[in-house]
Protein backbone atom coordinates (compact mmCIF):
# COMPACT_ATOMS: atom_id res chain seq x y z
CA UNK A 1 0.00 0.00 0.00
CA UNK A 2 2.88 2.37 0.83
CA UNK A 3 4.72 2.05 -2.65
CA UNK A 4 0.76 2.27 -4.27
CA UNK A 5 0.56 5.22 -2.67
CA UNK A 6 3.98 6.53 -3.43
CA UNK A 7 3.95 5.64 -6.88
CA UNK A 8 0.44 7.38 -7.07
CA UNK A 9 1.69 10.93 -6.54
CA UNK A 10 3.38 10.76 -9.84
CA UNK A 11 0.31 10.93 -11.78
CA UNK A 12 -1.88 12.31 -9.25
CA UNK A 13 -0.16 16.54 -8.85
CA UNK A 14 -3.36 17.45 -7.07
CA UNK A 15 -2.28 14.58 -3.74
CA UNK A 16 -0.54 17.21 -1.29
CA UNK A 17 2.40 15.31 -1.07
CA UNK A 18 3.90 17.04 1.89
CA UNK A 19 1.47 14.68 3.69
CA UNK A 20 0.90 11.98 2.05
CA UNK A 21 4.10 10.99 0.73
CA UNK A 22 5.80 11.25 4.34
CA UNK A 23 3.13 8.48 5.24
CA UNK A 24 3.71 6.12 1.91
CA UNK A 25 7.38 6.52 2.92
CA UNK A 26 7.40 5.82 6.75
CA UNK A 27 7.41 2.32 6.75
CA UNK A 28 10.36 1.99 3.94
CA UNK A 29 11.82 4.51 5.96
CA UNK A 30 11.79 3.53 9.21
CA UNK A 31 12.29 0.00 8.19
CA UNK A 32 15.52 1.29 6.72
CA UNK A 33 16.65 3.29 9.94
CA UNK A 34 16.39 0.84 12.71
CA UNK A 35 19.20 -1.16 10.37
CA UNK A 36 21.66 -0.23 12.50
CA UNK A 37 20.22 -1.22 15.84
CA UNK A 38 18.90 -4.40 14.59
CA UNK A 39 22.73 -4.98 13.72
CA UNK A 40 23.73 -4.27 17.75
CA UNK A 41 20.79 -4.50 19.76
CA UNK A 42 19.20 -7.95 17.91
CA UNK A 43 18.39 -9.07 21.43
CA UNK A 44 15.78 -6.04 21.96
CA UNK A 45 13.75 -6.40 18.69
CA UNK A 46 11.20 -6.86 20.41
CA UNK A 47 11.61 -3.52 22.44
CA UNK A 48 12.52 -2.05 18.94
CA UNK A 49 9.36 -3.17 17.37
CA UNK A 50 7.11 -1.95 20.22
CA UNK A 51 8.97 1.30 20.01
CA UNK A 52 8.64 2.23 16.63
CA UNK A 53 4.39 1.09 16.54
CA UNK A 54 4.28 3.77 19.02
CA UNK A 55 5.63 6.02 17.24
CA UNK A 56 4.40 5.18 14.10
CA UNK A 57 0.85 5.25 15.50
CA UNK A 58 1.87 9.53 16.96
CA UNK A 59 3.06 10.19 13.54
CA UNK A 60 -0.11 8.89 12.13
CA UNK A 61 -1.95 11.06 14.83
CA UNK A 62 0.16 13.77 14.27
CA UNK A 63 -0.46 14.06 10.36
CA UNK A 64 -4.68 13.67 10.91
CA UNK A 65 -4.32 16.73 13.16
CA UNK A 66 -2.34 19.11 10.44
CA UNK A 67 -4.82 18.00 7.66
CA UNK A 68 -7.93 18.43 9.34
CA UNK A 69 -6.76 21.43 11.63
CA UNK A 70 -8.04 19.51 14.75
CA UNK A 71 -7.80 16.22 16.55
CA UNK A 72 -10.76 15.17 14.87
CA UNK A 73 -12.13 11.45 14.59
CA UNK A 74 -15.20 11.96 12.00
CA UNK A 75 -15.11 10.12 9.28
CA UNK A 76 -13.80 11.23 6.44
CA UNK A 77 -10.35 11.52 7.28
CA UNK A 78 -9.31 13.42 4.37
CA UNK A 79 -12.46 15.62 1.93
CA UNK A 80 -11.56 15.94 -1.48
CA UNK A 81 -12.11 19.80 -1.25
CA UNK A 82 -8.65 19.53 0.24
CA UNK A 83 -7.07 18.75 -3.08
CA UNK A 84 -5.89 21.31 -5.01
CA UNK A 85 -6.72 21.51 -8.77
CA UNK A 86 -3.75 21.20 -10.41
CA UNK A 87 -3.64 19.18 -13.79
CA UNK A 88 -0.85 15.97 -14.88
CA UNK A 89 2.26 17.68 -16.07
CA UNK A 90 5.21 15.90 -17.50
CA UNK A 91 7.59 18.25 -16.01
CA UNK A 92 6.77 17.04 -12.80
CA UNK A 93 6.36 13.34 -13.54
CA UNK A 94 10.49 13.67 -15.08
CA UNK A 95 10.98 14.75 -12.29
CA UNK A 96 9.80 12.60 -9.82
CA UNK A 97 11.08 10.05 -11.54
CA UNK A 98 14.67 11.36 -11.43
CA UNK A 99 14.66 12.34 -8.24
CA UNK A 100 14.03 8.75 -7.21
CA UNK A 101 16.41 7.14 -9.88
CA UNK A 102 19.05 9.31 -9.18
CA UNK A 103 19.06 10.37 -5.76
CA UNK A 104 16.70 8.31 -3.85
CA UNK A 105 17.47 5.14 -5.19
CA UNK A 106 21.93 4.99 -5.13
CA UNK A 107 21.10 6.57 -1.46
CA UNK A 108 19.44 3.49 -0.62
CA UNK A 109 21.85 1.63 -2.18
CA UNK A 110 24.93 3.01 -0.47
CA UNK A 111 23.23 2.49 2.52
CA UNK A 112 22.11 -0.82 2.91
CA UNK A 113 25.65 -1.40 1.60
CA UNK A 114 27.35 0.56 4.51
CA UNK A 115 24.78 -1.28 6.91
CA UNK A 116 25.91 -4.71 5.39
CA UNK A 117 29.25 -4.18 5.64
CA UNK A 118 29.11 -3.06 9.30
CA UNK A 119 26.78 -6.13 9.67
CA UNK A 120 29.18 -8.54 8.38
CA UNK A 121 32.03 -7.13 10.67
CA UNK A 122 30.44 -7.24 13.64
CA UNK A 123 29.01 -10.39 13.63
CA UNK A 124 31.97 -12.06 12.75
CA UNK A 125 34.53 -9.47 15.12
CA UNK A 126 35.99 -8.31 12.48
CA UNK A 127 37.34 -11.46 10.87
CA UNK A 128 35.39 -10.92 7.98
CA UNK A 129 34.86 -7.61 5.83
CA UNK A 130 33.50 -5.95 3.00
CA UNK A 131 35.24 -3.93 1.12
CA UNK A 132 35.49 -1.98 -2.22
CA UNK A 133 38.11 -4.78 -3.49
CA UNK A 134 35.48 -7.66 -2.08
CA UNK A 135 35.20 -9.91 1.07
CA UNK A 136 37.99 -10.01 3.02
CA UNK A 137 39.76 -12.34 5.75
CA UNK A 138 41.53 -11.28 8.71
CA UNK A 139 43.55 -13.97 9.17
CA UNK A 140 45.30 -13.58 13.49
CA UNK A 141 48.16 -14.79 14.68
CA UNK A 142 48.06 -15.05 18.49
CA UNK A 143 50.97 -15.58 20.94
CA UNK A 144 51.17 -17.04 24.60
CA UNK A 145 53.86 -16.35 26.95
CA UNK A 146 55.38 -19.95 26.45
CA UNK A 147 55.88 -19.00 23.21
CA UNK A 148 53.08 -21.51 21.82
CA UNK A 149 51.66 -19.84 18.78
CA UNK A 150 47.84 -20.07 17.04
CA UNK A 151 46.90 -18.64 14.07
CA UNK A 152 42.88 -18.52 13.13
CA UNK A 153 42.58 -18.24 9.45
CA UNK A 154 38.92 -17.70 8.81
CA UNK A 155 37.46 -19.61 5.38
CA UNK A 156 34.64 -19.46 3.13
CA UNK A 157 33.67 -22.68 1.49
CA UNK A 158 34.34 -20.58 -2.16
CA UNK A 159 36.58 -18.42 -2.82
CA UNK A 160 39.30 -16.97 -5.09
CA UNK A 161 41.67 -19.96 -6.27
CA UNK A 162 44.49 -17.08 -5.30
CA UNK A 163 43.08 -16.80 -1.41
CA UNK A 164 43.55 -20.44 -0.73
CA UNK A 165 46.76 -20.82 -2.87
CA UNK A 166 48.42 -17.80 -0.80
CA UNK A 167 46.93 -19.72 2.63
CA UNK A 168 48.69 -23.36 1.49
CA UNK A 169 52.12 -20.99 1.49
CA UNK A 170 51.89 -19.32 4.30
CA UNK A 171 51.65 -22.31 6.65
CA UNK A 172 54.50 -23.49 8.14
CA UNK A 173 55.87 -26.96 7.25
CA UNK A 174 56.34 -27.74 10.92
CA UNK A 175 52.54 -26.83 11.88
CA UNK A 176 49.81 -28.37 13.15
CA UNK A 177 46.63 -28.32 11.17
CA UNK A 178 42.93 -28.44 12.82
CA UNK A 179 41.00 -29.41 10.11
CA UNK A 180 37.25 -28.58 9.63
CA UNK A 181 34.76 -31.13 8.07
CA UNK A 182 31.87 -32.94 9.84
CA UNK A 183 32.06 -36.63 8.90
CA UNK A 184 28.83 -38.68 8.46
CA UNK A 185 29.92 -42.54 9.84
CA UNK A 186 26.53 -43.41 9.88
CA UNK A 187 25.55 -42.43 6.47
CA UNK A 188 22.18 -39.88 8.12
CA UNK A 189 22.62 -37.21 5.31
CA UNK A 190 20.53 -38.10 2.11
CA UNK A 191 22.34 -35.11 0.18
CA UNK A 192 25.95 -35.17 -0.18
CA UNK A 193 27.62 -31.70 1.02
CA UNK A 194 29.19 -29.97 -2.17
CA UNK A 195 29.60 -26.18 -3.34
CA UNK A 196 30.57 -26.61 -7.11
CA UNK A 197 26.95 -24.79 -8.26
CA UNK A 198 27.92 -22.02 -6.34
CA UNK A 199 31.34 -21.94 -7.03
CA UNK A 200 30.60 -21.65 -10.54
CA UNK A 201 27.72 -18.89 -10.89
CA UNK A 202 29.98 -17.01 -8.55
CA UNK A 203 32.94 -17.51 -10.87
CA UNK A 204 35.50 -18.83 -8.02
CA UNK A 205 36.81 -21.80 -6.45
CA UNK A 206 35.60 -24.65 -4.46
CA UNK A 207 37.75 -24.80 -0.69
CA UNK A 208 37.95 -28.47 -1.07
CA UNK A 209 39.64 -28.26 -4.73
CA UNK A 210 42.35 -25.64 -3.72
CA UNK A 211 42.89 -25.61 -0.25
CA UNK A 212 46.07 -28.16 0.30
CA UNK A 213 47.72 -26.99 3.43
CA UNK A 214 50.70 -27.89 4.31
CA UNK A 215 51.76 -29.39 7.68
CA UNK A 216 50.37 -32.26 10.20
CA UNK A 217 46.94 -32.43 8.99
CA UNK A 218 44.44 -33.32 12.42
CA UNK A 219 40.69 -33.99 11.86
CA UNK A 220 39.21 -31.84 14.72
CA UNK A 221 35.53 -31.65 13.78
CA UNK A 222 32.76 -33.33 14.83
CA UNK A 223 31.08 -36.65 13.75
CA UNK A 224 26.62 -35.73 12.32
CA UNK A 225 25.15 -37.68 14.36
CA UNK A 226 25.96 -35.41 17.88
CA UNK A 227 23.60 -33.20 15.80
CA UNK A 228 19.69 -32.61 16.29
CA UNK A 229 17.69 -34.18 13.68
CA UNK A 230 15.90 -30.47 13.15
CA UNK A 231 19.36 -29.98 11.68
CA UNK A 232 20.20 -32.69 9.87
CA UNK A 233 17.04 -32.04 8.01
CA UNK A 234 17.44 -28.70 7.35
CA UNK A 235 21.18 -30.05 6.09
CA UNK A 236 19.94 -32.10 3.74
CA UNK A 237 17.17 -29.50 2.25
CA UNK A 238 20.35 -26.96 2.29
CA UNK A 239 22.39 -29.28 0.06
CA UNK A 240 19.60 -30.85 -2.76
CA UNK A 241 19.21 -26.98 -3.39
CA UNK A 242 23.02 -26.17 -3.78
CA UNK A 243 23.01 -29.30 -5.73
CA UNK A 244 19.86 -29.20 -7.79
CA UNK A 245 18.89 -26.04 -7.56
CA UNK A 246 15.99 -24.28 -7.55
CA UNK A 247 13.24 -26.37 -8.73
CA UNK A 248 9.94 -28.01 -7.89
CA UNK A 249 10.93 -30.52 -5.63
CA UNK A 250 13.64 -28.14 -3.80
CA UNK A 251 10.99 -25.95 -3.51
CA UNK A 252 8.13 -28.34 -1.69
CA UNK A 253 10.83 -29.16 0.89
CA UNK A 254 11.78 -25.68 1.29
CA UNK A 255 7.34 -24.43 2.35
CA UNK A 256 7.07 -27.46 4.42
CA UNK A 257 7.23 -25.76 7.83
CA UNK A 258 10.01 -25.58 10.33
CA UNK A 259 9.99 -26.46 13.87
CA UNK A 260 9.83 -23.70 16.86
CA UNK A 261 13.53 -22.72 18.20
CA UNK A 262 15.25 -24.19 14.93
CA UNK A 263 17.55 -21.33 15.15
CA UNK A 264 18.68 -21.95 18.80
CA UNK A 265 19.32 -25.78 17.58
CA UNK A 266 21.43 -24.99 14.45
CA UNK A 267 23.30 -22.85 16.29
CA UNK A 268 24.18 -24.97 19.08
CA UNK A 269 25.15 -27.76 16.29
CA UNK A 270 26.66 -25.76 13.69
CA UNK A 271 28.91 -23.55 16.10
CA UNK A 272 28.63 -24.29 19.48
CA UNK A 273 29.11 -28.30 19.75
CA UNK A 274 32.05 -27.92 16.61
CA UNK A 275 33.39 -25.05 18.67
CA UNK A 276 33.82 -26.76 22.00
CA UNK A 277 35.18 -30.02 20.59
CA UNK A 278 37.58 -28.00 18.63
CA UNK A 279 39.03 -26.42 21.51
CA UNK A 280 39.41 -29.85 23.24
CA UNK A 281 41.66 -30.65 20.38
CA UNK A 282 43.62 -27.92 20.14
CA UNK A 283 44.32 -27.92 23.53
CA UNK A 284 45.33 -31.79 23.59
CA UNK A 285 47.61 -30.84 20.79
CA UNK A 286 49.29 -27.74 21.94
CA UNK A 287 51.70 -29.16 24.68
CA UNK A 288 53.80 -31.40 22.09
CA UNK A 289 52.94 -28.54 19.30
CA UNK A 290 54.37 -24.92 18.79
CA UNK A 291 52.22 -23.56 16.25
CA UNK A 292 48.54 -24.80 15.79
CA UNK A 293 46.41 -23.17 12.76
CA UNK A 294 43.02 -23.12 12.31
CA UNK A 295 41.81 -22.75 9.01
CA UNK A 296 37.53 -22.94 9.81
CA UNK A 297 34.77 -21.27 8.98
CA UNK A 298 34.35 -17.27 9.65
CA UNK A 299 31.70 -17.45 11.81
CA UNK A 300 33.28 -20.13 14.23
CA UNK A 301 36.25 -17.66 14.64
CA UNK A 302 34.60 -14.97 17.51
CA UNK A 303 34.23 -17.44 20.42
CA UNK A 304 37.03 -19.43 19.27
CA UNK A 305 39.03 -16.38 20.11
CA UNK A 306 37.14 -15.20 22.93
CA UNK A 307 38.49 -18.52 24.08
CA UNK A 308 41.97 -18.46 22.86
CA UNK A 309 42.35 -14.52 25.07
CA UNK A 310 40.72 -15.98 27.99
CA UNK A 311 43.46 -18.61 28.30
CA UNK A 312 46.31 -16.40 27.48
CA UNK A 313 46.72 -15.81 24.45
CA UNK A 314 47.48 -12.30 22.81
CA UNK A 315 46.88 -11.02 19.20
CA UNK A 316 50.21 -10.72 17.85
CA UNK A 317 49.93 -9.75 14.20
CA UNK A 318 47.30 -10.14 11.32
CA UNK A 319 46.94 -10.66 7.79
CA UNK A 320 44.53 -9.73 5.06
CA UNK A 321 43.58 -11.63 2.16
CA UNK A 322 40.94 -11.00 -0.21
CA UNK A 323 38.65 -14.33 -0.39
CA UNK A 324 36.28 -13.26 -3.21
CA UNK A 325 37.15 -10.26 -5.26
CA UNK A 326 33.51 -8.07 -6.74
CA UNK A 327 35.36 -8.12 -9.93
CA UNK A 328 34.61 -11.99 -10.25
CA UNK A 329 31.33 -11.35 -9.66
CA UNK A 330 30.48 -9.89 -12.92
CA UNK A 331 33.62 -11.58 -14.86
CA UNK A 332 31.75 -13.30 -18.10
CA UNK A 333 32.00 -16.56 -18.00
Amino acid sequence: MSCLIYGLTAFCPMIPKRWFISLALFIPATNLMILPLLIYYFDQLPLIAWILAVFQLAFGLFILNRVKGKMNFSWPFFVASRLRPKPFSWLGFTGFLCINLFVLVPFVVMYLVSCASVAVSHFTDGFVSLRPEGLVMQVRNYVRDDGKKVQLAPMSHVGEATFYQSLNQSFPDHAVVLMEGVTDQGNLLQSKTGYSRMAKSLGVSEQQHEFKPKGELVAADVDIRMFNQETLDLIDKAMLIHSKGMTAETLSSILKPTPEHLEKLLWEDLLTKRNAHLLEVLHARLPQSQIIIVPWGALHMPEISEKLLGSGFRVESTEDHVAIRFSSLFAPR
